[in-house]
């Protein structure tokens, strides 16, 4: 039995068919078939069960191959130890575990072979186990692995440090805030800046440098998110500047817009200031902060509560309103009249006094505010959507193309809870009718049935008879 023999047998145990282990070896099936039971013949014990398409292996091949499997690394390495002492060179045996970063393992090696030429360098690709095995065994020199503490025996010291991150697709990034996205951002820019002012290589180690503390050109031409600047409010400054534009302003404007001087400019009677409608904006789609620097918070996310809040909180208002302007505690002005109603549900006179004399004064009140409520809402988040839509036109939030995606995703959010409004507004109208023209038609009603019908006297100028002095007899 020799090594030729050992070779055979590993590979039918490994491949456990002796179809794939002939081609494996490169060799007829038969001849190594034979090899086999000559084998079996020699050790006086069955290695092998053969079994119609394959072959399992016995207790006593299990163990066989084992033993075969050292003989071999046995003798490999006593191979390499007399190729090395023939040729008067050492050889360096280095195991790897893992991935271990392909570019500073290459820069090591090459610096290896350059303070010492005379070393061969054999490199082993093993898992943890063996590496630490092999390095017991003496079958290899030295080992590189992602590992903590060693067992006693073996010495780990650090060749370097990597940071860990999370791989994550883009969609993934997006939904979790797209912060890489502003980094890479704001490391850009920064490599622009620089390359307009040194070298392109003094450029990339400027912009590495930067780490973002530059942040990124935002709303009105200041930069935005690093160190020592402000947050970048998609929502929140994208709304604001939206405001502004539609009332002919600088984007940048915070103060508020009078009332005499808003004119017919729905933006500014629905908020009186830029502060105002980003609230608004905030409060229903929510914000996401962003910051690039080096030493910042990277996000901070505010959660939006929807349109079905704002919903509540219109109806409580026009409720109450609505009350008051019935029970006459609120004088009927124009203006009182403006908060129970809404732009395209206006609440009249005519609506008050047919209230005032409703049997079913406080049902229809409450439905009448409801669908107040409901109309004033959508009318401000179509407003909101305009808003932000004409925000997005800003030079510096149109040439970011994270901005423009951020403000693409609230928009299509907004969009479909606006839906939803719309739909909910046409089926009640269907089913109810609306609320203010039933209680005008109601009042109509009733008025014209309590009038009585005078048809005349049947006697013509009876009272003219009555009143004539009457002839003797």
């Amino acid at each position: 039995m020799n090594l030729r023999h050992l070779r055979c047998f590993i590979a039918v145990a490994e491949e456990l068919h002796f179809g794939r282990a002939a081609r494996r070896l490169h060799i007829e099936q038969s001849p190594l078939s034979r090899t086999i039971r000559q084998m079996e013949a020699d050790l006086g014990v069955p290695l092998l069960n053969r079994l119609p398409r394959s072959v399992r292996l016995t207790p006593a091949g299990q163990v066989f191959l084992e033993e075969a499997r050292r003989v071999l690394l046995a003798f490999e390495q006593a191979q390499t130890k007399a190729r090395a002492a023939t040729n008067q060179r050492n050889t360096l045996r280095i195991a790897l575990s893992g991935d271990m970063g392909q570019a500073r393992l290459s820069a090591l090696l090459a610096l290896c072979r350059e303070e010492a030429p005379q070393v061969g360098i054999r490199i082993f690709e093993t898992p943890l186990a063996q590496l630490v095995t092999g390095l017991r065994n003496d079958l290899y020199d030295a080992g590189f692995a992602l590992a903590g503490e060693m067992d006693a025996g073996i010495v780990a010291m650090p060749v370097w440090r990597d940071p860990l991150v999370v791989a994550l697709p883009a969609r993934m990034a997006d939904m979790a805030g797209g912060q890489a996205g502003w980094d890479q951002l704001a490391e850009g820019f920064a490599l622009r800046d620089a390359v307009s002012s040194t070298d392109a290589v003094s450029a990339v180690e400027q912009a590495e440098s930067n780490k973002g503390n530059n942040g990124v050109p935002w709303v009105g031409g200041g930069n935005a998110g690093g160190s020592g600047q402000g947050s970048i409010k998609v929502v929140g400054d994208v709304t604001r500047a939206g405001y502004n534009l539609l009332n002919s302003r600088g984007v940048s404007d915070t103060s508020s817009i009078p009332r005499a001087s808003c004119g017919n400019r729905l933006t500014c009677q629905t908020w009186s200031s830029p502060q105002a409608a980003a609230d608004f904006a905030t409060r229903v789609l929510g914000e996401r902060e962003q910051r690039t620097c080096e030493t910042c918070t990277k996000t901070q996310t505010t959660p939006g509560v929807g349109l079905t809040p704002v919903i509540q909180e219109e109806y409580e208002t026009k409720l109450q309103a609505l009350q008051g302007l019935v029970t006459g505690s609120t004088p009927m002005t124009v203006a009182n009249l403006e908060a129970a109603g809404s732009n395209s549900l206006p609440i009249t006179r005519g609506v008050i006094e047919a209230l005032r004399d409703e049997p079913d004064q406080d049902l229809l009140g409450k439905r009448l505010a409801s669908e107040a409520a409901l109309s004033s809402v959508l009318e401000k988040a179509l407003l909101l959507q305009r808003t932000l839509l004409t925000g997005k036109k800003e030079p510096n939030v149109a040439a970011n193309e994270l901005a423009v995606k951020a403000v693409d995703q609230e928009n299509n959010a907004l969009e479909k809870e606006m839906n939803n409004l719309k739909t909910e507004l046409e089926l009640r109208r269907t089913l109810a009718g609306n609320s203010a023209m039933a209680i005008v038609q109601r009042h109509g009603t009733r008025a014209a049935g309590s009038r009585g019908i005078f048809e005349g006297d049947t006697t013509r100028d009876r009272l003219k008879e009555v009143q004539k002095p009457r002839s003797g007899p």
